[in-house]
């Protein structure tokens, strides 16, 4: 089975098994009398049907929506050209390497509400917050990916005749001692740009992931629109269905588009 198919059938499998064990859960707290702390699937996603045909819930959508767009899109453009920048020059590597990790690792989203005090409770600050969430991550993903990214060696058959093999065991570099350590090459500037694509697949699907991250918490923190306010108004008036059913709505587009990004990545590296 191709790798693209395989990876989509392995995300089927696992939404069905997520579904089964979210209806058995739901099920066991129902018999213990407390329904609508889980309620059941075949109650939410028509709760969700339901949300979507209505213009409130769906402006609240088109909110999130545009702000993870604002952020997302320079964020991932400026990442790919950074990692790329990053990874195919030494002297770039010195001079932006250090400042490309230490912010792919920083914890960018504790930093959502001092965003807002500066730029306000806007979708400035929110697609600031995005941008800053995906745009170093890309990068440090993508130097990473083609850094270690090599092609195996072409198969090399064995001499035709006596003397072709003699002359490869003179020439054969000696074995290394016990105690050597042998040092692997850095890939070759074509063998970088031959993975570009394979970085550029594993940097927007981390970028996606994080994006939306950094979208709900941020609306979460100080928004009246937005499907992460509209996941706290639903919490403040104990409308786990609704809650619930917005949780559907953002998590299935994204678990189909990060989906279909790692079996691109899976069938490129093939």
């Amino acid at each position: 089975m191709p790798p693209f198919a395989r990876t989509l059938l392995e995300a089927v499998i696992g939404l069905v098994a997520l579904a089964l064990a979210w209806l058995i859960a739901a099920w066991l707290v129902a018999v213990n009398g407390h329904p609508m702390f889980l309620p059941s699937p075949l109650v939410v996603i028509p709760k969700a049907i339901e949300l979507c045909a209505t213009e409130a819930f769906r402006q609240h959508v088109w909110v999130s929506v545009a702000t993870f767009g604002q952020g997302f899109v320079p964020a991932v453009l400026v990442g790919i050209a950074l990692g790329a920048a990053v990874s195919l020059s030494n002297g770039l590597r010195w001079l932006l390497g250090p400042l490309v990790v230490v912010l792919a690792a920083a914890p960018v989203i504790a930093f959502a509400p001092v965003l807002i005090l500066w730029l306000g409770v806007g979708m400035e600050s929110k697609a600031l917050l995005v941008f800053l969430m995906v745009a170093f991550p890309v990068a440090n993903t993508v130097a990473l990916v083609q850094r270690s990214h090599r092609h195996p060696p072409p198969p090399l058959g064995p001499p035709q005749t006596i003397a072709d093999q003699i002359d490869a065991a003179l020439s054969a570099p000696p074995a290394p001692g016990p105690n050597a350590i042998e040092e692997e090459p850095e890939p070759t500037l074509l063998e970088r740009a031959h993975a570009m694509p394979l970085a550029i697949m594993a940097g927007l699907r981390l970028g996606v992931i994080l994006g939306l991250v950094a979208v709900i918490a941020s609306e979460m923190i100080s928004s009246r629109s937005g499907l992460g306010a509209f996941i706290v108004m639903s919490f403040s008036t104990f409308d786990s269905a609704a809650m619930l059913a917005a949780i559907v709505v953002l998590a299935l587009p994204t678990i189909v588009l990060v989906t279909i990004l790692q079996a691109i990545e899976e069938q490129v590296a093939a």
